[in-house]
């Protein structure tokens, strides 16, 4: 009905198929078109009434529908669910999660545990996700921050947990401000995460589990630790299972990376040799051997926890062991705890923290453990095609296996990138989802960037007609400063046109021509400064920096 011509008989047979399951079925309108056509308007399918004035009784189409076999009486509900209305969806009702807004203004909540969150609630019977994972891509400065810290804040609204692995500072001051664990590995005050320290040695059915799925998983890092570029082959990841089982049923909880490396070099294999030898760096004698020595020193009590690895940009290898085995902690963590209470990891710049060939098979076992006990794990990174960086990379089994996919801004480079890849072409396979991703940078980032603007609200008033360099320009400054680009309209009143220009440039703005008549805006760029708090309006007409036309007209502030 509101498809385009060439896919109009593959919608109709599609939705015919949709509602014979249903047990409705359909025959071909022949000769009747213009009924038909008619009593799908408003107002039109109406009973014969009384006499009017002339003394005609009314009518409209219903009486000929009626008399040409095409016109039933039902009952109100059935007529409801049947009329052509399109509304946008409400979100999971049964669980409580972020507030969001639809492009329409429908309010809806969204969490990714879905009806599993509160199954009290969930009494339309809805399905849980297949798992509760989620992958977000955005390009810079699209506001992947502030969605991931409200998806913080809504799992901690229900009594959850949360554990962040950061990698550039952006959770610290929220951590801070709710009273959270702020977690820095330094390679100059290395602090231990021994992963051996947390296993429980006895035999209630929790720890017989949680045991299971240590040993499991454990091999996976091993193998990143001994060939992070790669990966151990066919013959040495059964060596490092043996291994591990061995000096764990030696030494339980009190075992170290160094004993592993100890009992691969006492073997008389050559290639078990080779093993011992490529976990040296992390042993007690190697240049990491502190974070993995004595018993772990950390702790990830608190309902929320940032771990910091900004610190670790120039040691990979490192970054992406600790990273592992950070998730190994907090799933004993959750093992230990109430499995009534969601929880969350999320990891930032997931394609830099989860670096190593075999950790494509870390990250599934690690997702299937998070399952398990009601946890979630969310990855971000900048752009899409970042998850598909290397073939079988973690970031790249977690994109597959994630029933959630937040996509917010893309740029015309990202859109290339994934017709160009057979996983993510469906994602931009019809001009409504490039116009969805393109939407999204006018409502939310500036949106989100008016939020946080001071009493003091700066403005550049832009036109079209400017150069493409100017442009670029007044955006940048314009991201950096907070302050918020505007425009009157659309190029031609076009929004296909508009859409167009601004991928070709890649910016965003708002269009209100409402502050262009406030403020009396007739010529292009103006800089206009509103300070509410003092009742002051300073403009500045001309092509002048931003930064620059700020101090001249603070200098002439009285």
């Amino acid at each position: 009905m509101f498809d385009k011509t060439k896919k109009a008989k593959q919608s109709a047979s599609a939705f015919c198929s949709m509602l014979r399951r249903s047990g409705w079925y359909f025959v071909p309108c022949k000769y009747d078109h213009v009924a038909v056509l008619l009593a799908a308007l408003p107002m039109q399918l109406v009973e014969q009434g009384p006499k009017g004035i002339l003394g005609q009784k009314t009518s409209g189409v219903g009486v000929a529908l009626s008399s040409l076999g095409r016109g039933i009486k039902t009952v109100s509900v059935e007529s409801k669910v049947l009329l052509p209305i399109i509304g946008e969806w409400k979100g999971d009702l049964s669980s409580p999660g972020m507030l969001l807004a639809g492009r329409r203004g429908q309010i809806m909540y969204w969490s990714p545990f879905g009806g599993a969150l509160l199954p009290a609630l969930n009494k339309h019977g809805v399905a849980p996700n297949e798992n509760f994972n989620l992958c977000i891509a955005r390009v810079p400065g699209s506001g992947k921050s502030v969605f991931m810290q409200e998806l913080m804040l809504s799992v901690l609204g229900v009594g959850g947990k949360v554990f962040v692995l950061d990698y550039g500072r952006s959770f610290k001051r929220t951590c801070l401000i709710l009273g959270g664990s702020y977690i820095e590995f330094d390679m100059k005050n290395p602090v231990s995460i021994n992963p051996f320290s947390e296993v429980p040695e006895d035999d209630s059915a929790k720890s017989i589990e949680a045991r299971s799925d240590f040993l499991s998983n454990f091999p996976s890092i091993l193998a990143t630790m001994a060939a992070p570029q790669y990966g151990t082959s066919d013959l040495q990841q059964p060596m490092l299972q043996r291994a591990l089982i061995s000096v764990w049923q030696k030494k339980g909880s009190k075992a170290e990376i160094t004993d592993i490396a100890d009992w691969l070099s006492n073997r008389e294999e050559s290639y078990a040799k080779e093993l011992g030898n490529m976990l040296f760096p992390f042993t007690k004698d190697g240049q990491h051997g502190r974070f993995f020595s004595g018993k772990a020193q950390l702790s990830l009590n608190s309902d929320i926890v940032v771990i910091e690895t900004d610190h670790l940009r120039s040691v990979p290898e490192l970054l992406a062991v600790i990273v592992q085995i950070m998730i190994v902690h907090i799933n004993q963590t959750m093992v230990k705890g109430d499995r009534s209470r969601p929880f969350l990891i999320m990891i930032d710049e997931a394609w830099k923290l989860l670096a190593g060939k075999r950790s494509g098979e870390f990250i599934e076992e690690a997702g299937r453990i998070a399952r398990k006990y009601n946890g979630s794990i969310a990855l971000a990174t900048q752009q899409l095609t970042y998850y598909f960086r290397q073939e079988g990379s973690a970031s790249e089994k977690a994109f597959e296996n994630s029933s959630h996919k937040i996509i917010l801004k893309q740029n015309s480079e990202s859109f290339k990138a994934m017709r160009a890849n057979p996983k993510l072409a469906g994602f931009v396979d019809e001009d409504w989802l490039i116009v969805l991703y393109w939407l999204i940078v006018l409502l939310f980032v500036n949106n989100a960037n008016a939020f946080f603007l001071d009493k003091q609200k700066t403005f550049i008033f832009v036109s079209f007609s400017m150069s493409d360099e100017a442009l670029k320009s007044y955006f940048a400054e314009s991201q950096k400063a907070g302050a918020k680009l505007v425009m009157r309209g659309l190029i031609n009143n076009s929004f296909t046109q508009t859409k167009n220009k601004t991928m070709e440039l890649g910016i965003s703005f708002n269009i209100d021509p409402s502050l262009f008549e406030q403020y009396k805006i007739d010529v292009v760029p103006v800089i206009v400064i509103d300070d509410e708090k003092r009742g002051l309006t300073k403009k500045l007409t001309g092509h002048i920096p931003l930064a620059i036309a700020i101090e001249i007209m603070n200098e002439n502030t009285p």
